[in-house]
């Protein structure tokens, strides 16, 4: 007996694949959520003491006298450290350059995705035998080339205003042609439900260092065992093996191997530089939206189910030529400092962060649970994964230089940089941090929640003042920040400061800051007053 009599057997494949696909959609957020929270538990694990510190003393905030006031230096009265808020005039050079990066590669996005909505409505109207209308094939277009809006706005350094508009305008836009070119058609719009609701759950910086791989295992995985399913049911009926039963079989078998085969070559392609986590996250954005049309226009049978797929291939391959040439320039490295705890709050400064600096330059960071999801790179996902998270903790002070110099500090080819989180044991943080602070061009420290009860940051606070001239660093407070604690920390900070430090030339020594609870664009103030912080550094 034949268990899909009276059924097209293309037509079932293409139910099993399209429940693949859904199950894929709705399973991403849920699994990514659970590995990401074992993973900053694994991080937290990976932070505590493993032994006693053989590491050289550096200057500390421990040392004080037998009444807990920080030493007198021989130099008779010190100056007082100003704190202002900055002021930024127009527009800094730096940061014209870093729109100019991120112009670039939405322009290249750009053409691959036009050219993706144009093949994909020239498809479909020679599937469906549509009449060839300029009209039909351009609102068309813009029905296919949907993933633009996303994509776009991950490359921007818009604000959220622009991308909460961004949405319902193309939406709108799109339904609008339709409507001009066949009302009948409307409901077309519809069908970008399932996809839409994919990168919407896949596009929160917190999930990219997982979704990449995560969405597309999870497909691999739904077809695999679909095809298992249409075996078992053929042996369940006994029903004799036919093309379509042999096939299910080495749908079966290939799958896995295609799922080990995209997980090897992306990260091979991350740790080359030939793609970013970013344009990683993009690519797969667009699979998604093609495999989808694909499932819809190949009821028409596997002529137009490979059809389907010529505008995904037409858009890797632009792709490809677009991002060939690599942007020359040395970027700008950014040190973080914050207090460890916060996750919330630290968690939307390196999303509102990275997505701007990372057009600049690189990010520093020591990580930390707090951060750690929202800085997390594919091929650290893999280790975790792997069980070889532990290789990437530097965990003794002998391998402090090698790691520094180690440091990715070249552009990838969409035009970012990278963010350079080092895991540090408590042994080994102190001579990271000195490493780091030495060799960047402008320092970020959050000091919101700085008071008598939190002084996470002091340490970090001396060092800065030690070693960088403080034009090159930016404060953040807000409300939080208890003022007279800051002052009595920068005043102990010069105290302990050595006599060949920065600061004992600035006739005015001032500590920079951006109130992060006045009104306007403050991410776009902040990145301002960074770049200007940093070229006096490159100067």
């Amino acid at each position: 007996m034949d268990p899909y009599r009276g059924q097209d057997p293309w037509t079932v494949l293409q139910a099993l694949v399209l429940l693949s696909a859904i199950f894929a959609c709705l399973g991403t957020w849920p699994i990514c959520h659970l590995l990401l929270r074992r993973y900053r538990r694994r991080i937290a694990e990976g932070m505590r003491s493993r032994r006693v510190s053989t590491a050289p003393d550096l200057p500390s905030a421990a040392t004080t006298d037998d009444h807990g006031h920080a030493p007198s230096n021989g130099r008779g009265p010190v100056p007082t450290i100003a704190v202002r808020e900055i002021a930024v005039p127009g527009r800094p050079p730096l940061l014209a350059r870093a729109r100019g990066q991120a112009h670039r590669a939405q322009l290249i996005f750009a053409l691959a995705g036009a050219a993706y909505g144009l093949a994909g409505a020239v498809v479909f109207t020679v599937v469906g035998n549509e009449a060839w209308r300029p009209l039909w094939l351009l609102a068309y277009a813009c029905v296919f080339a949907w993933p633009l809006v996303p994509t776009l706005l991950s490359l921007s350094m818009s604000s959220r205003r622009v991308r909460l508009i961004a949405w319902p305008g193309y939406l709108l836009v799109a339904a609008g042609m339709l409507a001009l070119a066949r009302p009948a058609n409307l409901f077309d719009v519809a069908l970008l439900i399932v996809p839409v609701v994919f990168v919407a759950a896949t596009s929160a910086r917190s999930l990219r260092g997982a979704a990449w791989l995560v969405a597309p295992v999870l497909l691999m995985i739904g077809v695999t065992v679909n095809a298992w399913r249409l075996v078992l049911r053929f042996l369940g009926y006994g029903a004799p093996f036919d093309g379509f039963a042999w096939g299910a079989i080495a749908v079966g078998l290939i799958v896995p191997f295609v799922a080990l085969g995209y997980v090897r070559l992306a990260a091979h392609l991350y740790r080359s530089k030939r793609t970013s986590d970013q344009t990683l996250l993009i690519v797969q954005w667009w699979f998604v939206s093609s495999l989808w049309w694909m499932m819809l226009l190949g009821v028409q049978g596997g002529v137009a189910w490979l059809l389907s797929a010529v505008p995904y291939v037409i858009f890797v391959g632009l792709l490809v030529v677009g991002l060939r040439i690599r942007p020359s320039g040395r970027g700008v490295r950014l040190l973080l400092l914050r207090t460890f705890g916060a996750r919330e709050r630290s968690t939307r400064l390196v999303s509102v962060l990275t997505r701007q600096w990372r057009w600049i330059g690189s990010v520093e960071l020591i990580t930390a649970p707090d951060v750690a999801s929202e800085t997390l790179e594919p091929d650290e996902f893999l280790d975790f994964l792997l069980r070889r998270l532990s290789r990437r903790f530097v965990a003794d002070e002998a391998v402090v230089p090698d790691r520094l110099a180690a440091l990715d500090l070249r552009p990838d080819r969409d035009g970012r940089f990278r963010v350079n989180e080092l895991m540090c044991t408590d042994d080994t943080w102190q001579l990271v941090f000195e490493g780091l602070v030495t060799h960047v061009d402008a320092v970020l420290i959050d000091l919101r929640d700085l008071g008598a009860a939190r002084l996470g940051v002091r340490h970090e606070l001396e060092r800065v003042v030690a070693v960088v001239p403080l034009a090159t660093v930016i404060a953040i407070v807000d409300p939080t920040t208890d003022r007279a604690t800051l002052a009595a920390a920068l005043q102990r900070a010069m105290t302990l400061s050595p006599a060949s430090s920065p600061v004992h030339r600035a006739r005015e020594p001032i500590l920079w800051t951006v109130d992060w609870s006045r009104g306007g664009d403050v991410p776009a103030r902040l990145l301002a007053a960074i770049t200007q912080a940093a070229e006096p550094a490159r100067r």
